[in-house]
């Protein structure tokens, strides 16, 4: 699955945020709600990992959670660590977990290396996730985040991989935990043992709404943040990098998103159909739920009604989809 932004994006006031390139991003309609320099190239620390751990969970979706034996070079690597040593045991589900919410190099390295036999031919798979993704101003160097001359990204990119990263029910579930146990087996004390990780993300206890996603820093990036939040019966997910006050960034910036969303309440359809014994009944239509965007226009009704129904299809015999400047921000169903 892949995202294009198409739509004309809001400019907020600057002054207001820290982050030297920031967005707010609404996957479900596919817009840009606030912006500023969101196509810059920027190092972008451990939101790296984002990547990393989906293609790792896609990968125990295909092959099974498979039982990592560490080895030196795996663990060897610089930066926040999970704390594995050689010798250690552990499921690659434990490790996506403890990249996530602990932001361990050492499990990013220690999954790229088991699956691609190097970090080098993990980091291909990255990039060319990348290209698969149609991120553009996207290069990877690390499968952790570290800091390499050709390691790079931009807030627009990262919205878009989050916007696929989250269609992962796994990913979802992790990335909204405050705190996850795992457990492996330690070389050293030569037993398994039992670790509790709490998420970097205070954004899940200090903001409503929010489901995730994933804190970063090095000296060259400074802070970055993705996070994602769910209001309204609208999902948004908003990026920073380098913002030295990213918590209040992201505050803000949702509280400026919202404030922009609109309601839009359908109006009654009654449609005359016929059945495939020639009978005209009456449809109409089924919830009629408020919808919700954050964009400007007039909203467009398309109905699609097939040319004769039959009665076991009754229920849901035509559809009805509302489209705002050529995108398409609701459907609904007709029938008795």
């Amino acid at each position: 699955m892949c995202f294009v932004i198409l739509a004309v994006p809001f400019k907020a006031n600057g002054s207001n945020i820290s982050a030297l390139s920031y967005i707010v991003y609404s996957p479900d309609t596919d817009e840009v709600v606030l912006e500023k320099d969101s196509e810059k190239r920027l190092p972008m620390a451990s939101t790296t990992k984002i990547m990393t751990a989906l293609i790792v969970l896609e990968y125990i979706e295909k092959y099974g959670d498979k039982l990592v034996s560490v080895t030196h070079e795996m663990c060897t690597v610089e930066g926040s660590a999970l704390g594995l040593n050689e010798g250690d045991k552990i499921n690659l589900s434990s490790l996506v977990k403890g990249m996530l919410l602990a932001s361990g190099n050492d499990a990013a390295n220690t999954s790229a290396i088991f699956i691609s036999g190097s970090t080098e031919g993990f980091v291909k798979l990255m990039n060319n996730k990348a290209k698969e993704y149609k991120l553009y101003s996207t290069s990877f160097e690390t499968p952790s985040g570290l800091d390499g001359e050709n390691h790079y990204s931009s807030a627009k990119d990262l919205a878009l991989l989050s916007a696929v990263a989250l269609e992962n029910n796994s990913f979802r579930e992790i990335v909204k935990s405050k705190s996850l146990t795992i457990e492996y087996y330690s070389a050293q004390k030569e037993k398994r043992i039992k670790v509790n990780l709490k998420n970097h993300n205070k954004l899940l206890v200090n903001l409503e709404g929010c489901i995730g996603i994933k804190t970063g820093y090095t000296k060259k990036s400074g802070r970055c943040l993705v996070s994602a939040v769910e209001r309204d019966g609208r999902r948004l997910i908003a990026v920073t990098l380098n913002a030295p006050d990213d918590w209040r960034d992201h505050t803000q910036l949702y509280l400026s998103a919202y404030e922009r969303l609109k309601k839009y309440t359908p109006d009654d359809i009654n449609v005359n159909i016929y059945t495939a014994s020639r009978e005209r009944i009456k449809i109409k239509l089924k919830n009629k739920m408020p919808l919700s965007f954050f964009g400007e226009g007039k909203i467009q009704v398309k109905i699609y009604l097939p040319r004769v129904i039959y009665y076991e299809n009754i229920e849901k015999c035509g559809k009805i989809y509302y489209i705002l400047n050529g995108k398409i921000i609701g459907t609904d169903y007709l029938g008795l």
